[in-house]
């Protein structure tokens, strides 16, 4: 389960692949990456839906500027890790489930 992602139920795709895409398309980055660790998760959230996921991270190092794809995300940041532990109490509630369980 760990070695491929679905897309649409008709399409494998490596995950190391996939993340690599997704980073370019969205960051427009392209660097070599590592799969850090997987996990899954499940948590209720707003209107007593629950979110529950299949999720790896994946570590990677650039020089290149990103260039930010708008039509895939809305903003982003750069942050020391040292930053986003002490930004953690101030902003919990507007962080995603996902990173609430990881950060």
């Amino acid at each position: 389960m760990d070695k491929y992602l679905m897309f649409a139920s008709t399409m494998k795709e490596k995950v190391l692949e996939s993340a690599k895409k997704r980073l370019q398309l969205e960051m427009g980055i392209d660097c070599n990456l590592k799969c850090v660790y997987s996990f899954i998760y499940k948590e209720k959230v707003e209107n007593n839906l629950i979110e529950h996921g299949f999720d790896h991270i994946f570590k990677g190092y650039s020089d290149e500027k990103p260039k930010p794809n708008l039509h895939e995300i809305k903003d982003y940041k750069w942050m020391s890790i040292a930053d986003i532990f002490s930004d953690i109490p101030n902003n919990r509630l507007n962080k995603t489930t996902f990173k609430k369980i990881h950060v």
